[in-house]
């Protein structure tokens, strides 16, 4: 939402047809355009190109899988392109305040840099912050941000 308020053309899938229904709801009230989809990670067309990929708490698969993902992500960025990335770190690993029970799922700022090594960082942060999401995500979370641009 917070991407289509600022005037950019924003697509959207997640595997849950509720997350997209309530996303679809929350963009008409809102007077907003958002092209959304069910759709799980593999039945995406990444050859579709964009000019930004966003991936927020994205982080279900171990580390065979999030390499596909990274490439997924990666051939869907057009040069240039910028990759946004928000996600918890593994110290989050025993809080109780949200993330996936693996820290093998989580990021760290060193796997992200030699994942991406040769694109622009425009942000790379490492960070506790208070959180209220949701009754699962309430309280101090481990977090990471990663901005990258593809050469």
């Amino acid at each position: 939402m917070h991407l289509a308020r600022r005037g950019m053309n924003v697509t959207a899938f997640d595997l849950s047809a509720t997350a997209v229904g309530r996303a679809a709801s929350l963009a008409k009230e809102a007077g907003i355009k958002v092209e959304t989809h069910v759709s799980d990670w593999n039945q995406w067309d990444w050859t579709k190109q964009f000019d930004m990929v966003v991936g927020i708490f994205i982080q279900f698969v171990g580390q065979q899988q999030r390499a596909k993902q990274f490439a997924d992500m990666k051939r869907a960025l057009r040069t240039g392109g910028r990759l946004v990335l928000h996600g918890y770190r593994p110290e989050q690993i025993g809080r109780g305040t949200g993330g996936p029970p693996n820290a093998e799922n989580m990021y760290t700022e060193a796997e992200l840099h030699a994942v991406f090594a040769g694109w622009t960082i425009e942000r790379s942060a490492s960070y506790e912050c208070d959180q209220t999401s949701g009754s699962a995500h309430v309280g101090k979370a481990a977090l990471i941000d990663f901005v990258v641009r593809k050469p």
